[in-house]
């Protein structure tokens, strides 16, 4: 069980590093770099952080409800298995925002795009899968996860 839980700590580093490689990548391809809040310009310099907001929301709870999918099973495996899908869908969803914003940013060259892209980076390494965090969203023992 320990080496599935190092499985998916690096599955979400990896997700969280292949965003910021995106978003090194769109920077290093811009010539521009200017921080317009024109709303009457660029209605979605507005809709953006909404964006951002809703899919933490719906991220969560979908990772709520298939976690209680999880909870209900009576193998630890299966259990953990379920746990990985709940928190690879969360992963997914939080990532799309990030993606969004940087393509946004390369299209118009406005820098609060990657300012919301890097926020939403630095939110989803809030959510790094820990031991703990798995016990407990699990209601499992420590020593389970430590085997």
């Amino acid at each position: 069980m320990q080496s599935q839980v190092r499985m998916l700590r690096i599955l979400h580093l990896a997700i969280v590093a292949s965003q910021i490689i995106f978003v090194g990548v769109v920077v290093g391809l811009s010539d521009v770099f200017e921080l317009k809040f024109n709303f009457e310009e660029d209605i979605l310099v507005i809709i953006i952080p909404v964006f951002m907001l809703i899919f933490i929301v719906i991220a969560n709870l979908i990772f709520r409800k298939l976690l209680e999918m999880a909870r209900l099973e009576q193998d630890n495996n299966s259990k953990f298995a379920k746990y990985r899908a709940a928190s690879i869908v969360r992963f997914a969803l939080m990532e799309a925002p990030t993606l969004l914003s940087c393509v946004l940013f390369f299209m118009s060259d406005n820098l609060l795009y990657i300012l919301c892209a890097g926020l939403m980076i630095i939110i989803q390494l809030f959510f790094h899968p820990t031991k703990e965090r798995i016990a407990a969203d699990l209601v499992m023992d420590m020593h389970i996860l430590n085997d």
